[in-house]
C-alpha cells in the first residue's frame, strides 16, 4: 500500500481533517507502535522553506519587534514575547531593526510555529515509532509562486544576467510555490523559465513524486530514466544521490532545489523556543 501525503501542517498522528468511515479509519489518533493501519503506507511529507511568507507584507518604517510578537500573541506554546529576539536568542534580529529585518523575523516566527516544527516533529515521531513503512521528508528551497498568489518577497531578485530572478539568490520560498513545479505547470501562461534551470527542475521533482506514486519510493531506477530519455533527471541524481528515508538516528529533510541535498532538521533552537521541539508530539 503505497499513499502520498504531503500535508501542510502536522495532521499525520492525528485523524483530524480525515473521515472517520467506521471502516477504515475509526481511531482519532494513529497508532505509533508499529501495529496501525499505516504500518505498510510510505509517507512523503514536507513544506516550503518559508511557507507563511505569503501572508505578509514588508512592514512599515514605524513598525517594531514588538508590533510583530503582538502579531502571534497566544498563537503558540509560549509567550512568544519572552523570546525576546533582539540581537541574540533564537530569533535575532538588529538592534535597528529596518523594515526588512522585522518582515523576516514575522517569517520565521509565524513558518516554524505553524508549518515547519510541527512537520519535523511529526516526521520525527512516525519514524521513531515505526508508524508508517518509510517516510521521505523534504523541503522545498527553489519555488516558483503563482502569479495570482504571492508577494514580492517571495520571487528572487532579478539581475542584469536574470532579469526574471536568479534562483540561485535569496528570497522567500512561500507558501503554494511548490504546486506548479510537482505539476509541472510553471512555464505556461507565457512564464518564463527564470535561469535556464525551471524546466530542468520541474522534471526532476516530477520524476521524484511519480516514482513514488509507482513504487513507494522517490528514486526513480536508472534504467528507467534512460528508457524514457529523461536525462537531465538522470545526470542531476548522478550528482546528488538518492534521497534516503528518514531515520530516528538520521531525521533527515531532503532539500529539494537544484544540486540538491540531504540536511539535518532544521530550526530546531527556533522550534524548542517555541515549545514544538521534536518531541512535541511524544507526551500528547
Amino acid at each position: 500500500m503505497v499513499a502520498w501525503i504531503a500535508l501542510r501542517r502536522a495532521d499525520i498522528l492525528r485523524s483530524r481533517g480525515l473521515v472517520q468511515d467506521g471502516a477504515y479509519l475509526n481511531v482519532t489518533f494513529l497508532p505509533l507502535d508499529g501495529s496501525g493501519l499505516t504500518s505498510d503506507v510510505v509517507l512523503m511529507t514536507g513544506t516550503n522553506r518559508n511557507e507563511l511568507g505569503v501572508e505578509f507584507d514588508m512592514p512599515s518604517g514605524n513598525a517594531t519587534v514588538s508590533d510583530v510578537l503582538n502579531n502571534f500573541a497566544g498563537r503558540f506554546g509560549v509567550p512568544v514575547a519572552s523570546l525576546t529576539p533582539l540581537t541574540e536568542g533564537p530569533f535575532p534580529v538588529p538592534a535597528e531593526a529596518a523594515p526588512a529585518d522585522l518582515l523576516n523575523l514575522t517569517i520565521r516566527i509565524g513558518t516554524d510555529g505553524v508549518y515547519t516544527c510541527a512537520e519535523q516533529a511529526t516526521s520525527y515521531s512516525a519514524v521513531k515509532h515505526d508508524a508508517f513503512e518509510a517516510v521521505y521528508s523534504f523541503m522545498f528551497n527553489r519555488t516558483y509562486n503563482p502569479s495570482g498568489y504571492t508577494k514580492p518577497h517571495c520571487g528572487p531578485p532579478a539581475t542584469k544576467e536574470h532579469p526574471d530572478g536568479d534562483p540561485n539568490l535569496e528570497y522567500f520560498k512561500c507558501h503554494a510555490g511548490e504546486q506548479m513545479i510537482v505539476f509541472g505547470t510553471a512555464l505556461r501562461d507565457g512564464l518564463p523559465d527564470r535561469d535556464g534551470l525551471d524546466v530542468g527542475f520541474m522534471q526532476l521533482v516530477m520524476d521524484y513524486w511519480t516514482s513514488f506514486a509507482r513504487n513507494g519510493n522517490p528514486n526513480p531506477s536508472k534504467e528507467y530514466l534512460e528508457a524514457r530519455g529523461y536525462y537531465s533527471t538522470l545526470d542531476q541524481i548522478d550528482d546528488v544521490g538518492p534521497w534516503n528515508p528518514a531515520t530516528p538516528e538520521e531525521p533527515n529533510l531532503r532539500l529539494l532545489q537544484w544540486d540538491g541535498k540531504h540536511i539535518n532538521q532544521t530550526e530546531t533552537e527556533q522550534c524548542k523556543a517555541l515549545g514544538i521541539d521534536l518531541d512535541f508530539w511524544e507526551d500528547r
